[in-house]
């Protein structure tokens, strides 16, 4: 009779902490945004597996078999302001929906879905304002586009997107716009240190909206005390200051004390982009294996943006040159500010001669060419800042140029977008698209406008 007691004691308590977890489950549901931070979980656990390496086509999703993440058309909601340059999750959620093929077997015409970051998600704007729904509203009743970007997704996470649209909501067409966030997960700071058991452990608190919301704060935390703790950069340096301009560059050089060696770089690269490349013919192949037309587009991009938008930019890469290059780019920048033009372009020409790939020095001529009404020679000084900005963002020509070379390799319809906007651009008076793309690299309804009239003729 005693155990019996003990029984019945011990089965109750089961009960009663069963029924608080559920509680506490049920309370950080709704809490955390009906479960937004088991996305957030992991993100960044898929973060720090890839931290400052390239991310390979993935395999899996964590989304429920069968279904895909879609852009909602929110034409009731406003856009995010422009001097907002995160990602608010309110925005992403309220215009985000998990979508089965059954949700979408009403949809008149053939399927075309659309696969990229944030640019091709139409960031900032609403539904109506984006190419995507541009095409089907010209097209109407012969094609529907359905928006399956993911904002901050690279080309290897995408990878299992298209799988599973290719897979189950028989698509006519993939417009895949990718490119932008292939060095997305790389950082100038001191990786983490998570080691792959500890990340797997972690992944174990997805099940659970209690504990991916505990773990995700707990993890951002560390990563800030990382942050506080990497020296000169990581104190000071503060990603999405300066959106145009070089002074924020000159205030706060990359050092090779900051956990990150500049003369890495073109490994470092080199390396992503091989990744990229492969990632991209990957999904090309996947498609047309499976009888599903791809549409490759390359990606257009802001030539003045800041080189330090994302990461500190160095003054040189090689160390012979570490004593009087700084001087030199530090010099030119003075000269400027005095109005010292022709002195300032000696400087400057002099320091590519020694450093050519070096972001801050073509950007400081790029301001000098354009002072000086030689746009064109400005444009492309511009563009060469973008290629070798260290981090993301950078390496813009080589990302356009891997994008065409698998549009070539793959034999899939391309569309130089990046072309388009150069076109638009000259006949506006506009060389750099700054009535084109609004911030660092999402275009705005001009923009949209652009990409939906060079698609359209894909679509006949």
């Amino acid at each position: 009779m005693k155990h019996l007691r003990s029984y019945k004691h011990l089965l109750y308590t089961i009960i009663v902490c069963i029924l608080l977890c559920g509680l506490i489950e049920l309370a950080f549901y709704a809490f955390t945004a009906k479960g937004h931070y088991k996305v957030k979980l992991s993100n960044s656990l898929n973060y720090l597996g890839h931290q400052n390496t390239p991310v390979p086509a993935l395999e899996n999703l964590d989304w429920p078999e069968a279904s895909v993440v879609i852009r909602y058309p929110d034409t009731h909601m406003d856009p995010i302001p422009s001097q907002n340059q995160n990602f608010p999750d309110e925005f992403l959620q309220s215009r985000t929906v998990l979508a089965t093929p059954d949700d979408l077997k009403s949809i008149p015409g053939k399927r075309v879905f659309i696969v990229g970051g944030s640019a091709a998600f139409g960031y900032r704007y609403h539904y109506s304002q984006t190419f995507g729904s541009l095409i089907s509203e010209t097209r109407k009743g012969d094609y529907t586009v359905i928006n399956a970007a993911q904002v901050g997704w690279s080309s290897g996470r995408l990878f299992p997107v298209l799988k599973r649209i290719v897979d189950h909501f028989a698509p006519a067409a993939i417009i895949l716009f990718t490119g932008n966030n292939e060095w997305v997960q790389w950082s100038h700071e001191k990786p983490s240190g998570f080691r792959n058991s500890t990340l797997t452990l972690l992944s174990w608190g997805n099940k659970s909206y209690a504990c991916s919301y505990l773990i995700y704060k707990w993890i951002i935390g560390r990563r800030d005390q990382v942050s506080d703790s990497t020296g000169r950069s990581g104190d000071k340096f503060l990603a999405h200051q300066d959106l145009l301009g070089y002074r924020y560059a000159l205030r706060y050089p990359l050092v090779p004390d900051n956990g990150f060696n500049p003369r890495d770089w073109p490994r470092t690269k080199a390396d992503f982009l091989a990744v990229f490349k492969q990632n991209l013919t990957s999904m090309i192949r996947y498609c047309q294996a499976k009888g599903v037309w791809v549409i490759l587009m390359n990606i257009p991009f802001n030539y003045k943006l800041s080189p330090a938008w994302k990461h500190p930019q160095p003054f040189y890469l090689e160390e012979k040159h570490s004593a009087t290059v700084p001087g030199m780019i530090t010099n030119a920048a003075d000269l400027i500010g005095r109005d010292q033009i022709a002195e300032a372009e000696a400087v400057i020409r002099q320091v590519l001669a020694l450093e050519p790939e070096i972001s801050i020095a073509h950007y400081l001529l790029a301001h000098i060419l354009e002072k000086t009404g030689r746009d064109r020679a400005a444009r492309n000084a511009y563009a060469q800042s973008r290629e070798y900005m260290i981090g993301n963002l950078g390496s813009m020509l080589s990302i356009n140029e891997s994008i065409r070379k698998v549009a070539e390799s793959t034999a899939v319809d391309f569309v130089d977008i990046h072309r388009s906007f150069d076109a638009h651009a000259q006949q506006a008076g506009d060389p750099y698209h700054a009535t084109l793309i609004h911030d660092d690299c999402h275009p705005n309804v001009k923009g949209h406008e652009i990409i939906a009239r060079a698609l359209l003729p894909y679509l006949d």
